[in-house]
């Protein structure tokens, strides 16, 4: 997927916010870590405490907008941790020549800025509690892909490059299996992923 790189201006933005609600007023912007695809920006409201956070998305995949908007409604109900609300998904192409969705900002920090701080454990365990959770949308009647291949939540305490985070990988393809949670893989290490997955098939099979 390549990138979407995107320089706005700031009156765009305000053409973006005033759509939603008239009344907001954006006085600047910046842009954040991470997107999917596309860039990620934090929008702040005049005598507002709480920014915006606004989503840019390219034409392709065409499904990544609708996607990403289901799947936090679904974690919203099950997941009893803060999530963003999602105020907005726009594929109309008015305000900007690019698809987007306006969201609320969560307070916090990324798993990025933690690496190498004492108490980043504290995240590894949420993230995993969530993993944990994941046999829960079974009950939606619709087959789940777990993609967290060599992500950057399976860095570790040692802080693991992309390319050492196999074991991990592995590890977490069979608790997934175990758990039930999960119709299909999206994995890097395709010969090797299948090999624990028949392995664990096997020592488990009834």
């Amino acid at each position: 997927m390549v990138r979407l790189t995107v320089d706005l201006e700031l009156e765009q933005v305000r053409a973006i916010v005033r759509d939603l609600d008239s009344t907001l007023d954006p006085v600047g912007f910046a842009r954040l870590h991470g997107g999917m695809g596309g860039d990620v920006y934090r929008i702040n409201l005049a005598g507002a405490e709480n920014p915006l956070v606004l989503k840019i998305y390219g034409d392709e995949p065409a499904w990544i907008v609708a996607k990403e908007a289901l799947v936090v409604g679904w974690i919203g109900e099950r997941a009893g941790i803060p999530i963003p609300r999602w105020l907005r998904v726009d594929e109309r192409r008015t305000c900007i020549p690019f698809r987007f969705a306006l969201t609320t900002w969560l307070p916090g920090v990324t798993v990025r800025s933690l690496i190498g701080v004492p108490g980043i454990d504290a995240a590894y365990r949420q993230m995993g509690e969530l993993l944990r959770r994941l046999h829960e949308l079974q009950e939606l009647g619709r087959p789940v892909c777990l993609g967290v291949s060599r992500k950057g939540l399976l860095r570790g305490p040692r802080n693991r490059p992309p390319e050492r985070r196999m074991a991990a990988s592995l590890a977490v393809a069979c608790f997934t299996l175990s758990r039930n949670a999960a119709q299909m893989l999206r994995v890097h290490d395709v010969a090797e992923t299948r090999d624990a997955v028949e392995v664990h098939r096997a020592m488990t099979k009834d």
